[in-house]
Formats: structure tokens, sequence, C-alpha cells
């Protein structure tokens, strides 16, 4: 079944925690990297093709509602 378009492994969050930046299996909030850049743990979620769906990193929060 090879539809061209790789669905996503994970859902995540990306969000602020304290000075650092997390990465949490959604729903169940379970904290997976956590990092001061928040780029790089985009990267990483974009690598092991985990959509974030939430991402609290920025001003512009993109909440679930998107999803």
């Amino acid at each position: 079944m090879a539809s061209g378009i790789d669905r996503p492994k994970r859902l995540v969050t990306l969000q602020r925690d304290g000075t650092d930046f997390v990465v949490a299996f959604y729903p169940d909030d379970t904290v997976v990297f956590r990092h001061i850049e928040p780029i790089s743990l985009r990267k990483v979620c974009a690598t092991l093709r985990w959509k974030i769906i939430s991402d609290g990193s920025n001003a512009s929060d993109m909440t679930l509602a998107a999803f």
C-alpha cells in the first residue's frame, strides 16, 4: 500500500519546560526529548517522522485545533 504520502509514526507536542524545550508523546504527555533549542527538536521529530501537533515554543502557538 504505497500511497506516496508518509504517515506520521507518532503524534507529539513541543513545549517549553523552564529554560529547555521538550518533546512529549501525545496524548500520554511522556517527555522523550529535552534540548535548549526547539529547532534541533523539530529536526529530530522530522527525521523520525513524528508529527508535532502542538508547538508551544513560540508566540504563534499552533494548537491541537489544527490537528
